[in-house]
C-alpha cells in the first residue's frame, strides 16, 4: 500500500518563512491562502463538486505552486497543474517540485510513497485556446484586471471537461457571462497576514465530455513546460515517472540558478519575460546561501571591505559597513 504519511510530512516545508517571503514580497504579486483554508476548499470540491482520483486540477496564476503542490501531497492520485506567467515564481515552483520528487525517490528504501502527479507551465493563461483536460479550476484573482477574468471566462466556457471554477469574484455569471451557476461560498484566510477573502465556487453547465478522451494539443518547448504549453501537455508531463520528471526539472532549475544564464539569450515565448538578467528570486536564493556560508566560517563581507570575527593575538574586531578596527 502507498505510504501517504510520508507525503503529509512534506507539507510544512511548503509554508516555510523564507519561501513565503520570496513569493509574497516584491518577488511576486500573488498572496497565498493558509493550509487550512486550501484543505477546506479541496474537501468541498470533493464532496460537492465531484473531484475524485481521476480529476485534473488547474491553478491559473499559480505563483510558486502552493495550491497545486498541497493538493498533490494531500490527494496524490489527482493530477495537479499550475500555470504562471512570472518567471521567478514559476522556477520557484519547479524548485519545490524537484525537492519533493527527490525526497520521494530517496524514501523508497524505507517507505512506499505514491508518485506525485504534478506539473507547472510558464506562459500566458489568457493565450490558451482551452483549459482541457482540466476538470476543476482555481485562481486567486484578487488584484487581477477585469480583462484577464474576461479571457478566463471565455476559455472556461469552451472547455468541455470543466466541472467547477473557483475564484474570488462573486459576479462571474452576471457580469462576465460564465456558463455556470454560483453553488457555494467559502471563507478563506491568507497565510501570514490572516487577511480574509471569500472564495466563490461555480458549477459549470455540463458539456458532456470526458477528459480522458481529450487529444493532446501541440505546442511548447521540448520539456513541454517553458514555451507556452497547453494544459494537455502539462497533464502528460504529470503522468511521467519521477525519473523522467527529475531529469527535466534538474536541467531547468540549474539553468535558472546558473550565473552563466546572464549571458545566454532567453528563448522567446508567449510571455513578456525578456530581461537578460537573472530573476530576482534566483538572486535572493543565491544571496541567502552565501549568507549562511559566511555565518559558518565566521566571516562577513560587505561592499567596503571584510570584517573577521576576531583578529590575531587575541585582539577583537569591530567595524561599520565592513571596515575592521583592531584594538590592542
Amino acid at each position: 500500500m502507498p505510504d501517504t504519511a510520508f507525503l503529509q510530512s512534506l507539507i510544512p516545508s511548503l509554508f516555510s518563512k523564507e519561501l513565503a517571503r520570496l513569493a509574497t514580497s516584491t518577488y511576486g504579486m500573488y498572496g497565498e491562502n493558509r493550509r487550512s483554508s486550501l484543505a477546506a476548499l479541496y474537501d468541498t470540491l470533493q464532496t460537492e463538486f465531484g473531484m475524485k482520483d481521476d480529476s485534473v486540477f488547474l491553478d491559473l496564476g499559480s505563483g510558486r505552486g502552493v495550491p497545486s503542490l498541497l493538493l498533490a501531497l494531500m490527494r496524490p492520485k489527482i493530477i495537479s497543474l499550475g500555470m504562471e506567467i512570472d518567471a521567478s515564481s514559476f522556477y520557484l515552483s519547479l524548485r519545490q517540485q524537484l525537492h519533493f520528487a527527490k525526497n520521494i525517490v530517496q524514501s523508497r528504501e524505507e517507505a512506499n510513497p505514491p508518485p506525485l502527479r504534478i506539473a507547472f507551465g510558464k506562459g500566458d493563461c489568457t493565450a490558451l485556446d482551452t483549459f482541457e483536460p482540466a476538470t476543476h479550476i482555481y485562481t486567486f484573482d484578487v488584484g487581477m484586471p477585469a480583462d484577464v477574468m474576461i479571457s478566463f471566462v471565455e476559455i472556461a466556457n469552451v472547455t468541455r471537461t470543466l466541472t467547477a471554477f473557483c475564484c474570488f469574484r462573486g459576479d462571474l455569471v452576471e457580469e462576465f457571462g460564465l456558463d455556470g451557476t454560483l453553488a457555494a461560498r467559502l471563507p478563506m484566510s491568507m497565510h501570514g497576514s490572516n487577511e480574509r477573502h471569500t472564495c466563490y465556487l461555480y458549477r459549470m453547465n455540463d458539456k458532456h465530455q470526458d477528459h480522458h478522451h481529450m487529444p493532446v494539443q501541440q505546442g511548447g518547448g521540448r520539456s513541454g513546460l517553458c514555451e507556452g504549453p497547453s494544459v494537455a501537455q502539462l497533464a502528460a508531463f504529470a503522468r511521467q515517472g519521477e525519473g523522467e520528471q527529475i531529469s527535466v526539472l534538474e536541467g531547468l532549475v540549474e539553468t535558472w540558478l546558473a550565473p552563466a544564464a546572464v549571458s545566454r539569450p532567453l528563448r522567446r515565448c508567449r510571455t513578456t519575460i525578456t530581461s537578460p538578467s537573472p530573476p530576482p528570486a534566483a538572486t535572493q536564493v543565491t544571496k541567502n546561501a552565501e549568507r549562511k556560508q559566511r555565518r559558518k566560517t565566521g566571516t562577513t563581507v560587505s561592499g567596503r571591505g571584510t570584517s573577521v570575527g576576531a583578529t590575531e593575538r587575541g585582539g577583537r574586531a569591530t567595524g561599520r559597513r565592513g571596515r575592521a578596527k583592531a584594538t590592542p
